[in-house]
């Protein structure tokens, strides 16, 4: 990941590694970033009195320090000690209940196309373009940052610090902990297997937590990169596939160091965003039973919440003059649990076909009934087949039935 890195911040190859699982963790040069999969619990409660979310908080209360080009929607650095902040980010609560309005900065430790952008909700993104864009830069960022450069597998990455104070400027204690999302990780749909937008965790991260069957690509570094899709609507993090594309970090201490980018063909913007969290993830469950047309016979569960790792387990129901038939095509199974490899609404859908029975009646050629109707057939299904013989009698048929079948 750091192969793009310019010269003054080759120190931060002493940056933390991941450790995938106690096989196949990579040797950590500074510390290890442990994953934790969401389905097997939370992250500490300890982490959650500091969250760090920019993704509503106002543009115009951000305070650009030193030397930057505004443009208007992209403000751009022109220089490498040029750093934005944060005033009053968010609140912190201390071990001693008390509560601490924090400010955050942003430093450049490595520039690769860095800016901020204003967007049109009035919050401010955190943007990093690449070579194929870079004639939007100003010629005067270019000339003291210099051009934009890929790494070995055509990333165009920037490395930025974030550094908390109290709102006074005093530094935060060593008690200091939080928790943030990145999220929108987006992969591209046209290439899945492409690794596209980029999040590293590469200082200052004790942890990282995320679905079990993400569609995230980790390596032994930090390293994140959306795969697979693009993530969809970024409004919407708890629905769809968004939640497969969410990350969230937690740190101790007063200052992290992350890298954003991504795949040289495009542009991405990110900010600090509420972290993924299963109690917010909910979805609905039906059970139905429906005959040959669709039609709804029987309603067994009408849409009750369902939440990660909830379960469900239905018995095909008795249903007076039908027969059950098995699943229709495309339903949830009978006995299922919610996973995050099925993260959608759920509906068993139990087929049903009607039974019929089949009489056979003797009369004349007036029509008057010689013998009453007996039943040839009970218990027949759409296809079924029956056969009749004319009764052995005084009675001439004029014509046998044939062997037919129900429609």
């Amino acid at each position: 990941m750091l192969s793009h890195m310019k010269g003054a911040l080759a120190a931060l190859a002493l940056g933390a590694a991941l450790a995938l699982s106690p096989a196949t963790a990579t040797p950590a040069l500074a510390q290890e970033i442990p994953i934790h999969y969401l389905e097997d619990g939370g992250m500490p409660v300890s982490y959650r009195y500091f969250t760090l979310d920019t993704s509503s908080y106002p543009a115009e209360k951000v305070r650009f320090n030193g030397k930057w080009r505004d443009t208007g929607q992209f403000v751009y650095p022109l220089s490498m000690s040029s750093s934005v902040t944060f005033p009053e980010v968010g609140i912190w609560t201390a071990p001693d209940g008390r509560e601490h309005p924090i400010d955050m900065t942003l430093s450049i430790v490595d520039w690769n196309g860095f800016c901020m952008q204003r967007n049109g909700g009035g919050s401010m993104w955190i943007y990093n373009l690449c070579p194929s864009n870079e004639s939007q830069i100003p010629t005067e960022a270019i000339s003291v940052l210099g051009h934009l450069s890929t790494d070995a597998q055509g990333n165009c990455l920037s490395v930025l610090n974030a550094t908390f104070t109290f709102s006074d400027g005093a530094p935060v204690p060593e008690s200091f902990s939080g928790v943030t999302g990145f999220n929108d990780i987006d992969g591209w749909s046209a290439n899945p297997t492409i690794r596209f937008e980029h999040v590293g965790l590469d200082d200052g991260f004790d942890g990282a937590y995320l679905l079990r069957d993400h569609h995230l690509s980790l390596s032994g570094n930090g390293d994140f990169f959306g795969i697979s899709e693009d993530a969809g609507d970024e409004k919407r993090l708890d629905s769809g596939l968004q939640p497969l594309h969410r990350l969230a970090a937690t740190w101790k201490g007063g200052r992290f160091t992350f890298s954003f980018g991504g795949n040289q063909n495009s542009a991405f913007h990110t900010v600090f965003g509420a972290p993924i969290d299963t109690a917010n993830l909910k979805w609905s469950l039906r059970a139905v039973c429906v005959d040959d047309d669709g039609k709804v016979l029987r309603t067994v569960e009408d849409g009750r919440t369902i939440r990660m790792g909830s379960t469900w387990d239905f018995t095909p129901q008795d249903i007076e003059g039908y027969t059950y038939m098995g699943l229709a095509e495309g339903s949830a199974p009978l006995k299922g649990t919610i996973t995050s490899a099925n993260m959608t609404d759920q509906t068993v859908t139990m087929r049903y076909a009607k039974r019929h029975a089949v009489k056979a009646v003797c009369i004349d050629e007036d029509g008057n009934t010689l013998k009453e109707p007996w039943v040839i057939g009970d218990g027949l299904l759409r296809g079924d087949e029956w056969d009749v013989t004319p009764p052995a009698s005084q009675i001439t048929p004029l014509r046998r039935w044939p062997r037919t079948r129900l429609p």
